[in-house]
């Protein structure tokens, strides 16, 4: 599904050092021209997912193709914070623990709201950047620990907190997370840099994840995002299926459209950063392939959010 990815394999040695500021350059290829969305008249096709749950008319640009999904019912009103609103706001607070682990963090939720974060979320600083590898709700003035991987090879010193960094890991790499180990998620960082021309000396993954927040990658997903915004029903719009190509890659699902909203740039960004090539003929996934596709997959649930992917 991801074959686009190459993996550096090899042993990625432990050597520390220090993470540097520098930005890096890269070579930038020319922006793929959207492709004509398809309409879907709801009142004749066949759209429904499941009871409540139907998909409208798909939003494309380059290899990325997102199939709304709309509630049909009166979902729940339940208020989420982000764990982005909440480090913001300092409700939120994310920490090494005092025995240092590389695989767990604690996170506090000092917030009168459920607090929700998603597997893919990263964090940056700390004594290495990580990405959370599970979704979770933590309960209102509740403390947490919580699983997470590496993605920073070559430094194990610095400070105890994290910051927020409003970003997501490219879907591909979503998916490793989901189904492989820390040394998968290594490898696939470096093969991730190399492809871009990156070399952090401290071999981290944020210089990749920053670029979401520039140039093309910034333009694409904030255009998806105000298409998304634009669409029939989009004050019922829940989440979205998620396709490169016109193959279904993951489904994306919450639990209101609030709490869509709140989270769409970041997840947008994640997956326009996973195209990582030129588009290719693709038609629109039907209901039935859609359906298909949850059957087959994977679901992580929360009383807040869904994914799906499929091993």
């Amino acid at each position: 599904m991801f074959t686009r990815l190459a993996l550096v394999c090899g042993l990625i040695s432990f050597v520390g050092c220090r993470d540097s500021d520098r930005t890096e350059r890269h070579t930038r290829r020319p922006m793929p021209q959207p492709i004509a969305e398809i309409d879907i008249d709801s009142k004749t096709a066949d759209v429904a997912l499941a009871n409540g749950l139907e998909i409208r008319s798909a939003i494309r640009d380059g290899r990325v193709t997102l199939i709304p999904i709309v509630a049909t019912t009166t979902p729940s009103g339940a208020s989420y914070i982000t764990l982005d609103e909440g480090m913001h706001a300092g409700a939120v607070s994310v920490r090494e623990l005092p025995e240092w682990d590389v695989a767990t963090v604690s996170i506090s939720n000092t917030s009168s709201q459920p607090l929700l974060v998603l597997g893919g979320e990263l964090i940056f600083d700390g004594m290495q950047d990580r990405t959370l590898a599970e979704s979770r709700v933590i309960a209102p003035n509740t403390v947490e620990h919580v699983h997470v991987n590496c993605v920073e090879i070559g430094r194990d010193e610095g400070g105890h907190t994290f910051h927020d960094s409003h970003l997501m890991v490219e879907l591909p790499l979503r998916h490793i997370l989901r189904f492989d180990n820390q040394q998968k998620v290594w490898d696939t960082v470096a093969a991730i840099n190399h492809r871009l021309g990156l070399t952090p000396p401290s071999q981290t993954y944020r210089f990749a994840a920053l670029r979401q927040n520039s140039g093309e990658m910034a333009t694409r997903r904030d255009h998806l995002v105000q298409q998304l915004e634009a669409a029939p029903d989009h004050e019922r719009i829940i989440g979205v299926a998620i396709a490169y190509d016109g193959e279904i890659v993951a489904i994306d699902r919450f639990v209101n459209h609030s709490l869509f909203t709140k989270l769409a740039p970041e997840l947008v960004g994640s997956y326009v950063a996973g195209d990582d090539g030129k588009p290719h003929e693709g038609n629109q996934p039907s209901s039935e392939v859609i359906r298909d596709f949850i059957k087959r997959g994977t679901s992580t649930t929360t009383d807040a959010s869904t994914e799906v992917f499929v091993r």
